[in-house]
């Protein structure tokens, strides 16, 4: 970098370099003081000195080579001061890699397996993979089959630059496709239904049409008295059938909507249910936000167990044998 005033903007100097690569730069070392700056580039041709960077006041520094940056130098040599050219750090000719995934990323059972792969075409010198942050070392081709549910994510190593990895970030979840039927106070919907999937609704075992613009939802001032299940179908013809939901419209309220107490709430290993005796609970479930089983639920006595279960949210659902379903969150701490 010479110390000059700012050449026109067809003029700058454009450096390629790779993501995360230490970038070194200078000026002559004949001034009395010194100070770097950088501004993103953002692609109109403007240019400004952009913010000083602290702790950069000598003749040379060394940047990260992140995006796409403008870098100049400023000196002062007895009160005068010069302002460099400046040079444009760029990365994005080496774009992040992306995953594609197919059927929303679903296994039908174990055994199964779907397809994920690298988006984006390249010449890669390696490919790591990574399932809930864990390498899978025997992974090292552009594409997977996955069998195993988890957040998958992709690092690549190019071969113009083999030393630094560029990584997916948050990779497809690959989970089994598990369909259950949550409510609010108006409506109940089936889950999973963000994603490609079609719907099929039974009211006492017989298939019935649902809402041609939202088949996955059903209103309950619309719903007849009985047992409703739902099947979710992907793409890849997999599907599940969710567990009964138990529709009385007789105004009859749920007797145990107010007196169900789930506690200690955040929990850490064990919930405790009050207000339902545990020899009227025909089935309890704990679902993870998005309606999917996250686990085998036992209740011991009026104890359930998620030691098993990751730190997170949690729907606890408890359906009594006379039919009624009562649906609680739960907070899973560490």
């Amino acid at each position: 970098i010479q110390s000059l005033k700012p050449s026109p903007y067809g003029d700058i100097e454009v450096y390629l370099y790779c993501a995360g690569e230490p970038v070194d730069v200078s000026v002559p070392d004949t001034y009395d003081s010194y100070s770097w700056h950088i501004m993103g580039y953002t692609g109109d041709g403007g240019y400004h000195l952009g913010e000083a960077t602290e702790g950069a006041n000598e003749a040379s520094t060394t940047f990260l080579a992140l995006g796409a940056d403008w870098v100049t130098a400023t000196v002062d040599s007895a009160g005068c001061v010069g302002v460099s050219d400046p040079v444009l750090l760029d990365t994005w000719v080496f774009q992040l890699p992306a995953i594609a995934s197919y059927n929303n990323a679903e296994l039908c059972e174990p055994g199964d397996s779907t397809l994920i792969h690298v988006a984006f075409q390249g010449n890669y010198a390696a490919i790591e993979w990574y399932r809930n942050g864990i390498l899978m070392p025997e992974e090292t081709n552009d594409s997977l089959w996955a069998t195993i549910p988890g957040q998958y994510v992709v690092m690549v190593y190019r071969e113009e630059c083999p030393e630094f990895g560029l990584s997916s970030g948050v990779g497809p979840t690959v989970t089994f496709l598990q369909a259950s039927i949550l409510e609010n106070d108006t409506v109940i919907y089936a889950m999973p239904h963000e994603g490609y999937y079609d719907f099929q609704w039974y009211l006492n075992g017989e298939p019935f049409g649902a809402p041609a613009l939202t088949p996955w939802v059903l209103y309950k001032d619309d719903m007849p008295d009985g047992e409703y299940t739902v099947e979710v179908i992907n793409p890849d013809t997999c599907i599940s059938l969710s567990g009964p939901y138990n529709w009385i419209n007789s105004g009859v309220e749920n007797p145990y909507e107010l007196s169900l107490k789930l506690y200690p709430n955040p929990t850490n290993n064990f919930v405790m249910l009050e207000g339902i005796d545990p020899a009227l609970v025909l089935s309890v479930r704990i679902l993870d936000l998005n309606g999917r089983a996250a686990a085998q639920s036992i209740l011991h006595g009026n104890r359930l167990d998620m030691q098993s279960l990751s730190a997170g949210v949690y729907i606890v659902e408890v359906v009594t044998r006379d039919g009624f379903p009562v649906r609680r969150k739960i907070v899973k701490n560490n």
